[in-house]
């Protein structure tokens, strides 16, 4: 099953919210979802964003990939969760770009 970590828009209709979930990437941007570690507020100033860093540590330990959507909207958050994983796991990342689907991942080696 191929985990990822990515946003799920809620909220009325211009008024978006976002929730960082773990889904699987056969599922529905919107549809289901494994866990929800943290949620994204666009519409405030400054946005607001949080994320469970140990959550979301245990989930690329357990070989999520990160959508290009949060790395997209959220640059800040992803790069402190890199970083923070990147001290933790001691691995090596790869910066991944899917042509098909025209999508942004990072994904963990080693």
């Amino acid at each position: 099953m191929a985990v990822k970590i990515r946003l799920k828009r809620m909220g009325k209709r211009k008024q978006p919210v976002y929730r960082v979930v773990v889904s699987d990437s056969r599922k529905a941007r919107s549809g289901n979802y494994i866990e929800a570690i943290g949620f994204y507020d666009p519409r405030q100033d400054p946005s607001v964003v949080e994320v469970e860093n140990d959550r979301a540590i245990d989930w690329l330990q357990k070989g999520a990939l990160i959508v290009g959507g949060i790395l997209a909207v959220l640059p800040g958050a992803t790069q402190l969760l890199i970083g923070v994983a990147l001290i933790i796991l001691s691995l090596s990342w790869q910066y991944v770009t899917n042509s098909r689907e025209n999508r942004r991942t990072i994904k963990a080696v080693g």
